[in-house]
């Protein structure tokens, strides 16, 4: 007997192209639709990450974020015209749903209409917050190039700076990683190399958050680092780390680079230790436990790089 989530993911898969619907490969229920737009003769794309639980339709996940491609670059997207994102896709989702399996078996498909103002109705569904980003988007690379033209901002050259640094470092490191551990859906993955200077990190983030397709779909890279400057009187240790949207999830990489190295990294070749931890979120929350899984692959990976 075909299930309620089998028929809504026939329908899915009928009526977009590979392009468009990326599977996750670990949940046959979860996947990513990218779905661009035209607006002030610039292009945005909402890329909607779902997943279909056990007890779908009563409850489905939505996690939506915005890639805005304006004249072939991206630009970042102001934190309140994603919160407008959000709240518009959650409103209609409750408002939505029925209670009646039978009634709200295509809600995917309902949302979809929306987010595309199709939805057959009076409203005309995202497309007034798509003209919103845009007019956002665009008025905020016109300032930035008025910036740079204006006071040869560093904002461009640093990053630049980032980039080439990167490709540098990437040739001269050596990556340990963790196994993948899979928990409800969501997939974690330990890394972790040898620095010698807090410069090398911005680098080695970009280059590995950037390195293939999968790593730059991952939901959050948290990390942390830990550097010890010796000298004859003293050890100084510099460190910090990002959660990277992941609340708590760098202090708890902190803590354990601290707990399981303290004042001496082994190993040569490098006086500190860069530890990430990329998750690729499955649609369920874990709660605590993600903290947990979290540890365990960094743990894994400081295992691997003989600093313990």
């Amino acid at each position: 007997m075909t299930s309620i989530r089998d028929t809504a993911m026939e329908v899915l898969h009928s009526m977009y192209t590979t392009t468009e619907l990326t599977m996750q490969e670990s949940n046959p229920y979860a996947f990513t639709l990218t779905l661009p737009f035209k607006a002030d003769s610039e292009t945005v794309a909402v890329v909607l990450r779902f997943s279909l639980p056990d007890d779908y339709p009563a409850n489905i996940s939505i996690s939506p974020s915005l890639s805005p491609l304006i004249n072939g670059s991206n630009a970042n997207i102001p934190n309140s015209i994603e919160d407008t994102l959000r709240s518009s896709i959650t409103s209609f989702v409750a408002a939505r749903l029925t209670g009646d399996a039978d009634a709200d078996v295509m809600i995917v498909y309902d949302v979809l209409q929306f987010v595309q103002g199709n939805d057959g109705g009076d409203d005309e569904g995202l497309s007034g917050v798509i003209d919103e980003i845009a007019s956002a988007v665009s008025k905020h690379l016109e300032a930035s190039t008025s910036s740079e033209s204006n006071s040869n901002d560093n904002s461009s050259s640093n990053a630049a700076s980032i980039v080439t640094m990167a490709a540098a470092l990437s040739m001269s490191k050596t990556w340990h990683h963790s196994e993948a551990l899979t928990s409800k859906g969501s997939v974690f993955v330990g890394s972790g190399t040898l620095i010698k200077s807090v410069d090398e990190v911005l680098p080695l983030m970009h280059s590995h958050s950037n390195q293939d397709t999968r790593h730059r779909k991952a939901t959050h890279h948290m990390y942390a680092y830990r550097i010890l400057q010796q000298s004859a009187e003293r050890t100084i240790i510099l460190h910090d780390n990002d959660d990277n949207g992941e609340d708590g999830a760098g202090r708890k990489l902190a803590i354990l680079l601290e707990n399981m190295i303290g004042s001496e990294v082994k190993g040569g070749g490098g006086v500190g230790v860069l530890l990430i931890v990329s998750r690729w979120y499955g649609g369920v929350k874990l709660g605590p436990k993600r903290f947990h899984h979290i540890s365990s692959v960094g743990r894994e990976v400081i295992v691997s790089m003989g600093l313990v």
